[in-house]
């Protein structure tokens, strides 16, 4: 059995940074990758533009052992032949660097058009040059990685534009790029690496973007809860934790000790609110205008955790108003975390409670959204509101986003904050070794931060590269249940529903199929099952967590996914989800 990494089975995607709860149970936000560059090892991909060149993907074992080395083939022109990057640069020296093995040729080398630096390299023996009419880079290395395989690196310092770094066949060490090929001859290519570094440092795929997934911990417990995986979503509010900025208007007075108190993210960062008048409410507050639709909105802010019964009431008005107002006004016991008044959620953040609550509009006419920020609504475990009542609460990131739930915090400062959506798949050439086409067996183990009414929460999608033959396991379709379902040829197959999906706790699903024999269960209970089930074929990629649209996130945790290439008996699939 082979084992292999994260990065080396899962293709994993997001274009922003995002936070999550480190291992130390502290708000962290996803560092970009040293590798600016995408599709890494994807030359096939359309971000890699081609002249006089084709690439055939997956063609030979790659330095890692994974059969996930492409080709670059040459055309038949007399002409350079070439695999082109683009990418915005700042004036400094960037490093460029691929891993590359002899092919029917036996010479390449890297090159950079701004500075008309390169290196090439005889990938029989390693030896390098310069190749004819360029000028020699700043810096050049190679590494022998074995099998064949050269780490051909180049330093050159780029301009503050859009630069050009390139891959050529070649027919020599030091003379012209420019031959006749045959249309079949080529080298081989894999592990491509761009940085803001005057060395090469090691290699870092990337997919689809150039920040990592988030492997969240309990801010509590400190137990690892899996890989987050969430859809987009924009933090409305500007100067998230900057409650001293003049965008939090004051609400009688802003009696305000900023960066006062360690935070959840471990800065000393969060700030110290009070009320001390006895004749007045006094707090903060920030507006939105925002469309007289049906949309609904989410608003939340943690607060410290307080001890000894003498704290009072903290809480918040969210509301939509300019029409029939809409209202959400939690009060919160921040000591027991427990709510005294009002629909809202809170979440054990650690030394910390996040408080959310949700407003959806009417289309009366509300084009109006605030958020007023109160420290002492009244005394200490009262849900009624008293002007009289007097003291102080620290808070830290508040989040205003579009949703019916709260997702993870997103920083902001001057302007609005987009974290876009996580996805995760499993394509070729890592798909087929394991997939069985005929039968098989996924035990998924998940939590959902919320239930979603709008659309499926998908913690599982196995298909073909299109609609067509496609497998579904969902943590919670629209109905509040969770489900699997089948289509093969595009007709819909079979459908098996064990309703009561759960947000905020674990659950082991297994999902077993075979034709006309399909079933599923939870945590070991009952199992249901579906005698008319017709399995796809021809299927070559499995999403984790998300649907192949990008859409449909499980907008939660996936612990851990098993797979067995059998239909695992019913008897199996109850000890398997205990």
């Amino acid at each position: 059995m082979t084992a292999y990494t994260f990065n080396q089975l899962f293709d994993f995607t997001r274009t922003t940074s995002a936070t999550y709860v480190g291992s130390n149970g502290l708000i962290q936000t996803t560092p970009a990758s040293v590798n600016l560059l995408t599709y890494t090892q994807e030359f096939d991909n359309a971000v890699w533009g081609k002249s006089e060149v084709t690439v055939t993907a997956n063609a030979t074992t790659a330095p890692d052992g994974t059969s996930t080395a492409d080709k670059l083939v040459e055309s038949t022109a007399n002409s350079l032949h070439t695999l082109i990057r683009n990418i915005t640069t700042t004036a400094v020296p960037y490093t460029w660097s691929c891993y590359i093995k002899a092919g029917e040729r036996t010479f390449a080398f890297l090159y950079h058009l701004e500075t008309n630096s390169g290196v090439s390299i005889n990938l029989l023996t390693g030896a390098t040059g310069t190749p004819s009419g360029t000028v020699a880079p700043t810096a050049a290395t190679v590494t022998n990685a074995g099998n064949g395989w050269y780490r051909l690196t180049m330093t050159a310092t780029a301009t503050a534009a859009t630069n050009s770094f390139r891959i050529y066949t070649a027919t020599s060490l030091t003379g012209s790029a420019v031959y006749t090929g045959d249309g079949t001859s080529g080298i081989f290519i894999w592990g491509a690496q761009l940085e803001a570094n005057t060395a090469a440092t090691t290699y870092t795929r990337n997919n689809g973007g150039v920040y990592p997934a988030r492997f969240d911990y309990d801010p509590v417990t400190l137990a690892p809860k899996g890989i987050l995986i969430e859809e987009q979503r924009t933090n409305l509010f500007t100067y998230s934790n900057d409650f001293a900025d003049a965008s939090w208007v004051v609400l009688g007075a802003k009696n305000l000790v900023a960066n006062s108190t360690v935070s959840p993210d471990g800065g000393t960062n969060a700030s110290t609110l009070t009320d001390n008048s006895a004749v007045a409410f006094q707090g903060i507050n920030k507006t939105l205008s925002v469309a007289n639709d049906t949309a609904s909105y989410t608003a939340s802010i943690y607060v410290r955790k307080t001890t000894g019964g003498t704290s009072a009431t903290f809480g918040f008005n969210l509301q939509l108003s300019g029409g029939t107002l809409v209202a959400a006004s939690p009060r919160l016991n921040t000591d027991t975390g427990v709510l005294i008044s009002g629909t809202a959620t809170v979440q054990n953040a650690g030394a910390y409670w996040r408080l959310s609550a949700t407003v959806t509009n009417n289309t009366t006419g509300n084009t109006t959204l605030s958020l007023a920020v109160y420290p002492a609504t009244a005394p200490h475990g009262v849900a009624t509101d008293s002007s009289a009542a007097i003291g102080s609460a620290i808070i830290y990131g508040t989040q205003m986003e579009a949703g019916t739930f709260a997702t993870s915090y997103i920083p902001t400062v001057a302007s609005q904050v987009t974290r876009s959506a996580d996805q995760t798949s499993i394509v070729a050439p890592m798909f087929a070794p394991w997939y069985n086409q005929t039968e098989g067996t996924f035990v998924v183990s998940l939590t959902m931060l919320a239930l979603n009414t709008v659309t499926t929460q998908e913690a599982l999608q196995v298909d073909d590269g299109s609609s067509n033959n496609t497998t579904f396991l969902r943590g919670n379709n629209t109905a509040g249940s969770t489900s699997s379902s089948a289509t093969t040829g595009g007709v819909a197959q079979g459908f098996i529903d064990i309703g009561g999906a759960s947000a905020g706790v674990i659950q082991n699903i297994a999902l077993a199929i075979k034709l006309n024999d399909a079933a599923m269960v939870r945590n070991g209970g009952a199992v249901s099952t579906d005698t008319t089930y017709s399995v796809p074929t021809g299927q070559t990629r499995a999403f984790i967590g998300t649907r192949n649209t990008g859409f449909a996130s499980i907008n939660g945790h996936i612990r851990s996914i098993r797979y067995f290439p059998f239909r695992a008996s019913n008897n199996q699939l109850q000890v398997l989800t205990t």
